[in-house]
């Protein structure tokens, strides 16, 4: 039979020679301070990002409310406007109840003529300008 060996049984401890060994401490030790220093860092690096995203989804929360805000006082202070005015244009033309010899020459040939209008082509600060002189020319007769 075999004999069983015991779990706890002590085995005697080996030694070994080593060449310099207080070079040998000194780079084992100079090893384990660069690691600790690189888990430091590591852990600096990890509660910087956290605070980095706790940041941007705060300024994600904060641009949404002002977002929101200005929405609001757009729509309550300021009136909702047509981007264009609607243009009328009114021609008259000869109905059968009016003969055509009550219309005069000149009326005649505005209705024939194409309406053209005279206006010179304006950048749009011009034409905003213009629309607040019109404005304010408005208000200072009421």
């Amino acid at each position: 039979m075999k004999a069983k060996k015991h779990i706890h049984e002590k085995k005697a401890p080996i030694h070994m020679m080593v060449d310099q060994p207080l070079l040998l401490r000194k780079n084992i030790l100079s090893c384990a301070i660069d690691v600790t220093k690189l888990l430091k860092e590591y852990e600096e690096f990890i509660a910087l990002k956290n605070r980095k995203i706790k940041t941007l989804k705060l300024l994600q929360r904060e641009m949404k409310s002002l977002k929101t805000l200005s929405k609001e006082f757009n729509e309550n202070h300021f009136p909702n406007v047509p981007h264009e005015l609607p243009h009328q244009k009114v021609e008259r033309h000869p109905t059968k109840e009016e003969p055509m010899n009550k219309i005069s020459i000149k009326e005649l040939k505005e209705t024939l003529k194409p309406h053209k209008e005279h206006k010179p082509h304006l950048s749009e600060l011009d034409r905003l300008n213009q629309e607040l002189r019109d404005v304010e020319s408005k208000l200072g007769q009421l």
